[in-house]
């Protein structure tokens, strides 16, 4: 197992997380993961699942840290944009914004990235409780 970038630590979540890590954060909030071979589809990069999971599971860390520690969110609404393939053995890293909070919902934006290339956007509505 590759090691991850200085001021990464592995992220102890969900057991779904544990599925598609090891997953890692930094102080920031920034997700990380290298795509392993289990990751990849036929053409041997990180499958769009893989990159859409990531900014579904920063984007929900992200929204609940904006409305509070405890909080409970749902995602019911994501767009994903592919833009560039990253290859097994990449580090990858999810930043992720809040756009907005609402009353019932959080709107964020996601940006994947691999060695400054943007792999892919995605931005979510996720509900409160």
């Amino acid at each position: 197992m590759s090691t991850p970038p200085p001021g990464f630590v592995v992220l102890e979540s969900s057991p779904f997380s544990g599925l598609v890590g090891p997953l890692h954060v930094n102080d920031d909030g920034v997700l990380g993961v290298h795509v392993r071979d289990e990751h990849r589809n036929t053409l041997g990069t990180a499958h769009g699942g893989f990159l859409m999971t990531l900014a579904d599971i920063a984007a929900g860390r992200t929204a609940r840290h904006a409305i509070g520690e405890g909080a409970v969110v749902r995602t019911v609404s994501s767009t994903v944009d592919f833009l560039s393939a990253a290859a097994v053995g990449s580090w990858l890293e999810v930043a992720t914004t809040v756009d907005r909070v609402g009353r019932r919902a959080v709107f964020t934006s996601c940006r994947v990235t691999s060695a400054g290339t943007t792999v892919a956007r995605a931005s979510f509505v996720l509900l409160r409780g």
